[in-house]
């Protein structure tokens, strides 16, 4: 009898904490795409997703992938296990260089073109440009402003217009974290 009563607590606590969980469509969607993972949980550690989520969009979203994103904290001595940890100071911290690989509205693969200009949603817009690729192969790269970054700052767009089911959000993968010089 104990035992029942025990599963019937279970299953009720169950049902109350499902009631209770906030969900994302932004992150059930990025975690749907397991080469995006450290994206995710970036999203996640910062509270970016609650913006994407909500009715100040459409965003377009240039997402790093998992080689991307390690490749281009590497000069750094940094880690995305480092970048996604840490307090609200660290939060903020993140949620600033995720902000320069989000862009106000839709710009699906067909509108981009070279020297296009793409201003981020960081409070003071800064931007990042759009390049073909240097062997003129058709591919396209998202290419941020800090000339500093000695990899060339420059990530190659994988996969295009993923649209972030549940939102009027679409993505792009790229091969790279974007910096910028302007935080």
């Amino acid at each position: 009898m104990a035992f029942k009563a025990l599963a019937a607590l279970i299953v009720a606590l169950q049902i109350v904490s499902g009631f209770c969980q906030t969900t994302s469509p932004t992150l059930e969607f990025f975690e749907t795409i397991p080469e995006l993972s450290n994206f995710t949980a970036a999203l996640q550690f910062s509270g970016l997703y609650e913006l994407l989520d909500g009715s100040t969009g459409p965003y377009t979203i240039f997402a790093p992938d998992n080689a991307g994103f390690e490749k281009s904290l590497a000069p750094f001595d940094a880690t995305w296990e480092a970048f996604t940890t840490g307090g609200q100071e660290e939060a903020e911290h993140a949620r600033e260089h995720l902000e320069y690989m989000i862009v106000p509205g839709v710009y699906r693969l067909a509108d981009l073109h070279a020297g296009l200009e793409l201003h981020s949603i960081m409070s003071n817009g800064a931007a990042f440009t759009i390049q073909p690729s240097r062997y003129n192969n058709g591919n396209l790269y998202a290419v941020g402003n800090n000339t500093y970054y000695e990899n060339g700052n420059r990530g190659r767009i994988l996969e295009s217009d993923l649209e972030v089911t549940g939102t009027d959000n679409i993505a792009h993968i790229i091969g790279a974290f974007l910096f910028t010089e302007e935080e």
